[in-house]
């Protein structure tokens, strides 16, 4: 079948983007979904409102591609309202991504 739109395949994305964690709202544990474009060494830490750190996640070495994820295993977190800082850093800089996430009762 010819298509007249002509489809292109990168292999690596542009720019980094990170998506929502899936699910949120979240009970035991979460999904937080990013497409980094070089190769990089990537972290989490989860914080409460007033930015203590509530759970960190060791980091982790990835290479450049499309929907990589880590879990969030935040079963043990209380209810309520968090943000969370991804980090990742390549050879050339660091670059710091935040976002929120729910926890119901």
């Amino acid at each position: 079948m010819y298509s007249p739109v002509a489809s292109e395949n990168e292999t690596v994305p542009r720019s980094f983007a990170l998506h929502a964690n899936y699910p949120n709202p979240f009970r035991q544990s979460t999904r937080i979904v990013f497409d980094p474009p070089w190769p990089a060494r990537v972290s989490i830490e989860v914080m409460d409102l007033t930015r203590r750190r509530a759970y960190a996640k060791a980091p982790t070495e990835l290479a450049a591609g499309w929907e990589h994820d880590i879990e969030v295993r935040g079963g043990t977190l209380p209810s309520g309202l968090f943000l969370y800082r991804l980090v990742a850093a390549w050879p050339e800089a660091n670059a710091r991504y935040v976002d929120r996430m729910m926890r119901p009762r």
